[in-house]
Order: C-alpha cells, then sequence, then structure tokens
C-alpha cells in the first residue's frame, strides 16, 4: 500500500492492497485445504484483517471531511440535575432516546442513561448520572466522533463549546452521513 501510495491516492491505494491481500487468503485458503490445516486459518485472519483495514480507511476518508456542526442535531432535549429518574423515563418513552445531557445553568454537568435511572426510580438526576462525560467540539471532524464513540463504548456525545452545550452527535447521526455520501457516490 506504501509503495502505491505514491502513484495514487491513499484510499485507492488501500483499496488495491486490500483486494490483493484477500485474494492471496483465499488463494491460502485453498492451498491449506491439501496442504496445511492452519494456512486456513491464517489465511481467514489475513481476509479479515484486510477487510476491516479496508473499511476503516474508506470511513476515515469520509468522516474526516465533515465537520460536527454539520451532521449534529442541535439544541439537544437535556434534563436538570432536579429532574426526577421517573421523569426521565416518560422522557425515554416519548423522544425515544436512551440517554441525555444533564445541564445545570446553562453548563453541561453529566449524563443520564436508561441504566442510570432504570435502578433508581425515586432518586434525582444528580444522585444517578455519570459525571465523566466525554464530549467534542462542533469544528472537529465527523471521523474524531467516531473513534470516540468506539473507544469508550457510547452512542452518542454531548457537543460543547465554551463549556455550553450546543448539540449532540450519535452513532446513528454518523452512519447516516456515511450512506448518504456512499449513495451519492462522495469520496
Amino acid at each position: 500500500r506504501g509503495f502505491m501510495a505514491k502513484k495514487v491516492n491513499f484510499v485507492k491505494a488501500t483499496q488495491i492492497a486490500a483486494e490483493t491481500g484477500k485474494a492471496l487468503a483465499i488463494a491460502m485458503g485453498v492451498i491449506g485445504l491439501f496442504a496445511n490445516p492452519w494456512l486456513i486459518l491464517i489465511a481467514l485472519f489475513i481476509y479479515m484483517g484486510a477487510n476491516e483495514e479496508e473499511k476503516m480507511v474508506l470511513i476515515e476518508n469520509v468522516l474526516k471531511k465533515i465537520k460536527i456542526a454539520e451532521i449534529m442535531t442541535p439544541n439537544p432535549v437535556y434534563v436538570t440535575p432536579e429532574t426526577r429518574a421517573s421523569e426521565v423515563l416518560e422522557m425515554m418513552l416519548k423522544y425515544k432516546h436512551l440517554g441525555y445531557p444533564v445541564v445545570d445553568d446553562g453548563e453541561l454537568v453529566g449524563i443520564v442513561t436508561l441504566n442510570d435511572v432504570a435502578k433508581a426510580k425515586d432518586a434525582i438526576v444528580r444522585d444517578v448520572m455519570t459525571r465523566k462525560v466525554i464530549t467534542i467540539n462542533p469544528e472537529e471532524s465527523a471521523f474524531k466522533a467516531f473513534k470516540l464513540m468506539n473507544e469508550h463504548r457510547v452512542g452518542r456525545l454531548p457537543v460543547v463549546e465554551d463549556g455550553r452545550l450546543v448539540g449532540i452527535v450519535s452513532r446513528t447521526d454518523l452512519v447516516r452521513t456515511l450512506e448518504v455520501v456512499g449513495a451519492i457516490g462522495g469520496e
């Protein structure tokens, strides 16, 4: 891929390298049927690795060009620290989201999820919310949000600018963006 990237763009070089790797893996698997069964296992790992690398480079190529501000939901629904857990459950049914930012006097102070409120229906949000919140700036790339969501295993990120909640971006927003860009043939 490194050698080819000097001649063609990185994405195309990755696609060529991945296809070559997958073809070699298939050949190795066939040879493994007759020679050594361990080759089949090695071929499987090579094939999966080439496939995943190709997908990741394509995702990065699309999402790194898009800013969070372009795909986030502005002015998201939020709760306050004094909101009762039972009210949050009602909101989850009404708005169909399983997590909400917690805002106190205009500042993001936490996040509350279904897991938090399901255990303590009589509590207030302040007592059950998560205070350590992973956030993102609206000027960051969508790929950074993708990486953060995967690293921290979260489905949405509050978008914060100057300490204020300005939006929210979800995994669904990222997938929808990839689908739309893919449908219109963008690179």
